[in-house]
């Protein structure tokens, strides 16, 4: 009994190791490689913020469901060059990038849809949500840490789908909770200096600067988000294409 009344401490002991493990690597890996991070996504992220910029501008309702699109497609360009940079290598994509809409962009977008879908309606109706539609919410969350797996096997061109997240997260929800909602948290913290000081200095007349300073914020912490979850990707499966030989040709 007393074995049986261990284990779950000691899964989540191990869960705890992984995911130090997993914010370290991110860390290391975002400072060693800032160059290359900044280059392969800044054309995205300036695109992202000049469409944000003009969703303010127009505030119809309409242009809010265009917003989540066209702001879906940037996310995905910049998640799939990052996941292939962590776990690929830099060579795995061109000097400035994938802005291509291939097929793994598309069946990666697919997911990305899918998996966000659910809490853009949810988001309409938290006015009148109750307890029961709350807990759904958390249930379905907790489901789409696990399913997130999916996106790092996809970006390096896997044909896999939700199933094969769900195997391979199998006996690790908290490590996946931690991965996907505690990480981008610590992440955001970090930048918490840089967006006082830009409240302190905006003009309250102008709201724009705040609008563009804090999407690029959170540009950045889904940046290092994504550089997390493919570490965690790396320890769940030990797949591993990092290190090419050094005749194995840059993405063009």
């Amino acid at each position: 009994m007393a074995r049986c009344n261990g284990e779950p401490v000691q899964w989540i002991e191990k869960d705890d190791a992984m995911f130090g493990h997993v914010l370290s690597s991110a860390f290391n890996f975002a400072f060693k490689n800032l160059g290359v991070l900044f280059r392969v996504t800044i054309i995205p992220i300036l695109l992202s913020v000049l469409l944000e910029v003009a969703a303010f501008s127009f505030n119809s309702a309409s242009m809010v469901w265009v917003d989540y699109a066209l702001w879906s497609v940037l996310n995905t360009i910049i998640a799939v060059n990052v996941h292939r940079i962590v776990l690929m290598g830099p060579n795995s994509v061109p000097t400035f990038g994938r802005f291509t809409i291939g097929k793994i962009e598309i069946w990666f977008w697919l997911h990305y849809i899918a998996l966000g879908a659910p809490y853009l309606l949810g988001s309409f109706q938290f006015e009148w949500a109750g307890p029961l539609v709350i807990l759904l919410a958390i249930v379905v969350m907790v489901f789409g840490c696990r399913l997130s797996l999916v996106f790092p096997a996809i970006a390096m061109g896997k044909g896999v789908s939700f199933p094969y997240a769900w195997e391979q997260t199998a006996q690790k929800t908290l490590f996946m909770v931690l991965v996907v909602i505690v990480a981008p948290i610590v992440f955001a913290i970090i930048f918490v200096p840089v967006m006082s000081l830009v409240v302190f200095i905006a003009p309250d007349s102008s709201p724009i600067y705040s609008l563009v300073s804090t999407n690029i914020v959170i540009a950045y912490v889904t940046i290092l988000a994504v550089i997390a979850l493919s570490f965690a990707y790396q320890d769940l499966t030990g797949d591993d294409h990092s290190t090419p030989s050094p005749e194995a040709p840059r993405e063009e």
